[in-house]
Formats: structure tokens, C-alpha cells, sequence
């Protein structure tokens, strides 16, 4: 047991106190609602965790090897720190504390100096630089020397580094009963700003040339390392650690700025009049988005580029590769629209191009007829949506740049003629293929249980209702089923092992062979599959595919973000050739070579997808016997989107 003694009485100190911690918050949180114990479980592995960075081995080595030691920092500012701020402790804590020093403390905490020194504290701009400062001043040559040969000094350093890491952590979770005093957006800049000074510091500390602490030359050297080496490993660990919990941390805050927030409000706070200005407001992005001049002018600007697409692909060279039709519809609007409506919703709605025409045609047209009763499900959506697929992977019309602006013109033209006769929006709720794969996609990132009939609310629609009086909505179940399967069929016949098999039976029509594949895979065996796996009941049906939609996301985002990541100049070339210069050669070609760091980041993502749909399976079917059969489909679906991103891909279609 001596390894997990702290090797200094210093350490020692900050340990009990973070025991102490835990013992009082754990006396504040006996017989509270059960609601809080997934937060007492944080803030035990918060102090589990910083007990063994600071114990051990860890501190042990941390003597010797500079990497050891910024694990050590990284365990502390990067897990220990946003655990405990997730556990929420500041009520708890309190609830915990003895009436008497609860008496004592109560006049100096309602003070005004104090809730004013307070809200300096605890402000963004104050946590940034706490963050920043223990990060440089620390890690200087001289106070790094200083703070490693002094133990007190040693444990003041970590001290410090925990302390900036819960202020800046405070603004990304906001715990209970605090709330910072800046929107969610302009805290991403704060989220941001500190992971850039990180890869600044990380980027100083791997090419500076020469080792900077001749503290750790005598260490690495009998470890077997070269000083340098171990300096530049310890900037790679404290690089990684920061892009893998500072860009999800930015991207929960991106994502709140757009789809709010659904913390119940008390009484007491909904009578106070709403803060305004971007800074203080809870949802800017959608109070911004929310107004009728800016959606109207964002879906004109988005229909402009339409038409340069439509124009470019009618007249402009046959190459796709040349070609505005043939790169940026298939290269760079899909991949970022499945990135954008997984972490956002489907707020390209808002913008959507397709939009624009009606409000011209409707200032001259006034539409007379409703959308038919009998045809008020998604049927008709599900049927085009398949075709969609179907055509589009049989024909390959990546391949041809008239072909994709042929399908953009008839896309708008059907958008305005349908409602141009019907009222409301018809063709958004009831006919677009688009909107049904933004709506299925969107309630991945917004969870509300409100039903809403058309996708053109504000900026995100509801999660629509699974059923309709006391009859299951079972076309809502195959549409999510068909959005899924389509996620892993489409991937998959992009592979070199699907595109063998494909030339080998389809001796006699290739096309013939694709469609059925697509068809068996998008519909009849996941129906088979969901038949079986819900015993032929409607309601696990739908509950089990609607489950499935985080692991079909996230098959969508592997895929399609493949494709932006090695295509991401490919729509260069066509933006020079119709400025009238030669495109290079690396702008006509897919990065394939490149992005070697692009497989891990895939089955994460994929990873990250199953855990998220076996998670909707336990909230969605409560019984064992109803969830097992859908949980081994995930774990399958899974392992089969881990073996897609692993084969080379074929990439039909691409020169």
C-alpha cells in the first residue's frame, strides 16, 4: 500500500481536503432524490483520479520523466477537474456543512462585497486568465525548477492548476445552482481561446530545438530517451488531451447556443425581465435566426449558390472534377450538413434554398387546397427518399454535372408547384426527401417531446411524436429505419470488397445489381430485422429504430465526413477555373493519403454512436425482454460500421 502514499506532506494536505470534500458533500447528499447520485459517482472519480495522479508511481516518475509529470497535469486539469465540476457540489457541500457553520458563514455569502468579489471570481474572462497564467507561469524554466525542488511550493503548482481548471470548466457545465453571467456562444470563444493557448505552448514546447528543463537531461537519459524526445512527448500528451476535451467541450456549447437550454425555471426567475445584448442572452443564435429578414435573407444567399451550381453544371465542362456541380453538392454540402444537423438539428432548414421560390410564388399565388388526410404520413417521403438512395448510387450522378443541376432545378420546381396549390408547408412536412433526412438526423441533437407538424419552426423541430391518438406511427418507424440502414448500405458499397462483388455478379447489368443491394439492405432486411427483433409489435418497432438514430448519425458523419476531409479542395478547382486561372493539381484530387488520423476519430465517432442508441434503448424499451434483441442489433450494426471505415475504399465514381 506504500505506492499510494503521498510522497510529500503538502500533497498529503491537498489530499485530505479533497476527502473531506467528498465525506461532506456525501453528508449533504444522504437521503436526497436519486437524481443526484450519478453526480456523487463524478465528484468520487474526480477525487480518485486527481488521489492517483498525485500518488504513486505517477508522482514518483513525475521526478524524473517531463512526460510523466504533464500527465500528471493532464489527469489533474482535464479529467479530476471537469469531474468535479460536473458532480455539482456547491449545494451539497453546503447542505453537508454543520447548521452552526452554516449560521456563521450565511451573513459574510449574502454579503455585497462578497457576492461582488464573487462574481469576479467566477467570471469567464477571470477563468480564462487563471487558466492561461498557471499554464505559462508554471511551466516557465525558473518557477518550473523552483515549484519542482520545494514541496509546498510542488503542491501549490497543482493547487493552481486545478483551481484555473474548475473556473474554466464552470463556464462550459454551469453547476447548480451558479449560472455564468455569458451566453453559451460567447462562451465557446472562452473554450476556444484557452485551447489555442494550449497548442501554442504545446507547439513552443515540440519545436523548440533544445531541451528547456535540464531538470528531466539526467531522467530521460537513463529511461533510454534523449531529453528532447521526452520534452516532445510531453507536449504531444498535453496537445492531444486538450483537442480531445476542449473541441467536444466548444461543440456542447455550440450546441446549446442553438437549441437552448431545458433547464426547468423557478417561478421567482421567470417574473425577471430577460437580459438582452449577445453576451447576456441564453439563446442568441436562435433569437437571432428566429427573426423573418435574416431566414428570408439566408435562404436567397443559399439559393444564389444553387443557381451558380445549376449554370455551371448546364454549360461548364463535362469533368465533375471541374465542375461546381459535380464537387461541392456532393463533397462538401453533404459532409457538412450531417456535421451540422447531428450537432446542431436540422437548422439548415432555415436556410433551406428551396424555401425561397414559395414566398415569391405565394405573393402572386394563393394556395386553395389542403394536403390530402390520406396522405398526411410519411409514405410518400419514405418512397422518394429510397428512390433517392437508389437512383442516385445506380446512376452515379456525383459522375455527371448536368445530371445533379437537372435534380436541383426539378427539386425547386416541385417545391414551388406544391406549394404553390396546397397550403402551409406541404412539401417540407409531407414530400421532401431532404427535410425527412434533416428531420430524422435533427432529433439526434434536439430532444424535446413536443410533436410538430412541419420542419419549419424557428430553426430546430421538435422530435415528432411516435404516435398519433392511441395508433402507433409506424411510418415514422421505417422512416428512421431507412435513414439508418441507408447510413451503413451507402458506406459500405463504397468499399473495395463491395465493389468486387458488384463486378463479379453483375456480369449482366451492374446497375441491376447495385439496386438490388440497395434495396434488400435499405428496406427489406431491417425490416426483417426489426420485425423479428420487436416480435412483430408496431410500438418496439418504432421504439427500436427511433433508438437506432444516434448509431445511423454517426455512421452518416464517419462516411460523408470522410468525403470533406480527403475532398476538401476538390471544389477548388472548379472556384479557379471560373476565375479564370488553371487549377493546381492538388485541388483535383481527393486527399486520400492524408488523413491517416481520420480512422481513429471514425470508430470513435462510431463507438460514441452505439453507446448513445443502446443508452436511447434502455430509456425507450424499459423491458429486458423487449431490449436485448435491439441491443445485439447495435452492437452488430456497430462492429459492421467498424469494419466499413477499415476497408479500403473503392470510391466509385471518383477519378
Amino acid at each position: 500500500m506504500s505506492q499510494f502514499i503521498p510522497s510529500s506532506g503538502p500533497s498529503a494536505i491537498v489530499l485530505a481536503a479533497l476527502a473531506l470534500l467528498v465525506l461532506v458533500v456525501l453528508r449533504g447528499n444522504w437521503g436526497w432524490r436519486r437524481a443526484s447520485d450519478w453526480r456523487m459517482a463524478a465528484l468520487v472519480a474526480g477525487v480518485a483520479v486527481a488521489w492517483m495522479a498525485l500518488t504513486g508511481a505517477i508522482e514518483a516518475w513525475s521526478k524524473y520523466l517531463l512526460w510523466v509529470h504533464m500527465s500528471q497535469h493532464v489527469l489533474l486539469t482535464f479529467v479530476a477537474a471537469p469531474l468535479i465540476v460536473a458532480s455539482a457540489p456547491i449545494l451539497p457541500l453546503w447542505r453537508g456543512l454543520p447548521w452552526s457553520w452554516q449560521r456563521f458563514l450565511q451573513p459574510f455569502i449574502v454579503s455585497k462585497r462578497v457576492r461582488a468579489a464573487a462574481r469576479v471570481a467566477f467570471h469567464p474572462v477571470t477563468a480564462l486568465a487563471a487558466y492561461t497564467l498557471s499554464t505559462w507561469l508554471w511551466h516557465a524554466p525558473a518557477l518550473y525548477a523552483f515549484a519542482a525542488q520545494d514541496p509546498g511550493w510542488h503542491a501549490v503548482e497543482h493547487a493552481t492548476f486545478v483551481l484555473g481548471s474548475v473556473l474554466l470548466w464552470m463556464q462550459v457545465v454551469e453547476p447548480s445552482p451558479w449560472r455564468s453571467p455569458w451566453s453559451p456562444l460567447a462562451r465557446v470563444g472562452i473554450v476556444l481561446l484557452a485551447d489555442l493557448q494550449n497548442t501554442v505552448f504545446c507547439g513552443l514546447l515540440a519545436f523548440v530545438g533544445r531541451p528547456i528543463y535540464p531538470l528531466y537531461e539526467a531522467g530521460a537519459i537513463v529511461a533510454g530517451e534523449s531529453p528532447l524526445e521526452d520534452q516532445r512527448l510531453a507536449a504531444g500528451i498535453m496537445w492531444v488531451a486538450s483537442q480531445l476535451v476542449m473541441l467536444p467541450a466548444a461543440a456542447i456549447l455550440l450546441r446549446r447556443a442553438f437549441v437552448g437550454e431545458r433547464r426547468p425555471v423557478a417561478a421567482s426567475q421567470r417574473r425577471r425581465p430577460v437580459k438582452r445584448g449577445w453576451l447576456a442572452s441564453r439563446r442568441p443564435v436562435l433569437e437571432w435566426l428566429a427573426q423573418l429578414r435574416v431566414r428570408t435573407v439566408a435562404r436567397w444567399v443559399v439559393a444564389a449558390g444553387a443557381v451558380a451550381i445549376v449554370v455551371d453544371g448546364m454549360l461548364g465542362p463535362d469533368d465533375a472534377a471541374s465542375n461546381l456541380a459535380g464537387t461541392w453538392p456532393w463533397n462538401h454540402w453533404r459532409g457538412g450538413m450531417a456535421l451540422a444537423i447531428v450537432c446542431l438539428g436540422n437548422v439548415a432548414c432555415v436556410a433551406c434554398p428551396f424555401m425561397a421560390p414559395r414566398g415569391l410564388v405565394r405573393r402572386f399565388v394563393r394556395p386553395q387546397f389542403d394536403w390530402p388526410p390520406w396522405l398526411r404520413r410519411k409514405w410518400l417521403s419514405i418512397c422518394l427518399i429510397v428512390s433517392w438512395f437508389v437512383v442516385a448510387e445506380c446512376f452515379a450522378w456525383w459522375e455527371s454535372p448536368r445530371a445533379t443541376a437537372i435534380v436541383i432545378v426539378a427539386y425547386f420546381v416541385s417545391a414551388a408547384l406544391v406549394d404553390a396549390f396546397f397550403r402551409g408547408a406541404s412539401f417540407c412536412a409531407w414530400v421532401c426527401p431532404l427535410g425527412q433526412y434533416q428531420q430524422c438526423l435533427g432529433t439526434v441533437a434536439v430532444k424535446s417531446e413536443r410533436p410538430r407538424a412541419t420542419l419549419i419552426a424557428l430553426t430546430v423541430s421538435a422530435r415528432p411524436s411516435a404516435r398519433l391518438g392511441d395508433r402507433p406511427r409506424l411510418d415514422l418507424g421505417v422512416l428512421w429505419m431507412v435513414i439508418t440502414a441507408a447510413a451503413f448500405v451507402t458506406a459500405a458499397l463504397m468499399t473495395a470488397p463491395a465493389a468486387a462483388w458488384i463486378s463479379r455478379w453483375g456480369w449482366a447489368s451492374e446497375h441491376g445489381v447495385l439496386a438490388l443491394a440497395m434495396v434488400l439492405g435499405i428496406v427489406v432486411v431491417p425490416m426483417a430485422v426489426g420485425a423479428i427483433a420487436s416480435a412483430c409489435r408496431a410500438v418496439v418497432f418504432i421504439a427500436g429504430w427511433r433508438a437506432m438514430l444516434p448509431l445511423g448519425a454517426a455512421m452518416w458523419v464517419a462516411h460523408l465526413g470522410f468525403h470533406l476531409v480527403t475532398g476538401w479542395s476538390s471544389g477548388l478547382g472548379a472556384l479557379w477555373r471560373i476565375a479564370g486561372q488553371s487549377p493546381g493539381a492538388s485541388d483535383m484530387v481527393m486527399h486520400h493519403a492524408r488523413v491517416e488520423w481520420l480512422l481513429p476519430l471514425q470508430m470513435l465517432v462510431l463507438q460514441a454512436g452505439t453507446i448513445a442508441s443502446i443508452a436511447a434503448l434502455a430509456r425507450l424499451l424499459p423491458a429486458w425482454r423487449d431490449r436485448w434483441p435491439w441491443v445485439a442489433a447495435a452492437l452488430a450494426l456497430g462492429a459492421a460500421g467498424i469494419w466499413i471505415v477499415l476497408q479500403p475504399m473503392a470510391m466509385r465514381g471518383v477519378a
